[in-house]
């Protein structure tokens, strides 16, 4: 807000929206830098990789061997605006990764640290992690689903309007009543 009227802003001008996952909200950050998950655009592409020349921008955050989160972010809006999206966190590569190269007891307590990592951001998370975890991929989505809740949300607006109606006739019915009781108690009162 203070940028939008002109304010004066020192080492304060991005303005850093982390861009959250389908299926996921929690630490992206621990999929990354302790997974090494990848992420990818809607053809399997590493858009990291794809977009590399574009980090040569950005030093020296760019250049870094995990570059920062902007300048990522900034790489994956692009793929989404260039229709690439949506982005994919390749979790369920990142973990087989690890399991090929870690012992079964390092495994453990990795799979440990991802759980306190998304119980102290995200509870809700932690059933996805589960499903990940013990080899169900993705959550089945009923058919129609999604076309439902959209079609809902098309009809809150209508809904409130109707509410809004509603209470304003029943305002008037008290008044008229409130008017009428009035009224009545006068027209007793005059003879």
């Amino acid at each position: 807000m203070a940028a939008e009227a002109g304010a004066e802003l020192t080492l304060m001008e991005n303005r850093f929206v982390p861009t959250r996952f389908k299926d996921g909200y929690g630490p992206v950050g621990a999929w990354f830098l302790l997974f090494k998950a990848q992420a990818t655009n809607a053809f399997g592409e590493t858009y990291m990789t794809r977009n590399k020349e574009l980090l040569d921008d950005y030093p020296p955050c760019g250049q870094a061997a995990v570059p920062a989160s902007c300048p990522g972010n900034h790489l994956m809006l692009k793929e989404m605006k260039e229709g690439r999206g949506p982005i994919w966190m390749d979790t369920v590569t990142a973990l087989a990764n690890l399991r090929e190269t870690l012992s079964p007891r390092e495994v453990k307590h990795l799979e440990a640290e991802a759980w306190e990592d998304f119980l102290d951001m995200c509870v809700g998370q932690c059933g996805k992690m589960k499903q990940v975890f013990f080899g169900e991929l993705t959550i089945k989505e009923r058919e129609g689903a999604w076309e439902k809740r959209v079609e809902v949300r098309r009809k809150i607006p209508e809904y409130r309007r109707q509410a809004e109606i509603a209470e304003h006739q029943r305002k008037q019915e008290e008044a008229r009543k409130a008017a009428v009781e009035s009224g009545s108690e006068r027209a007793s009162t005059d003879h």
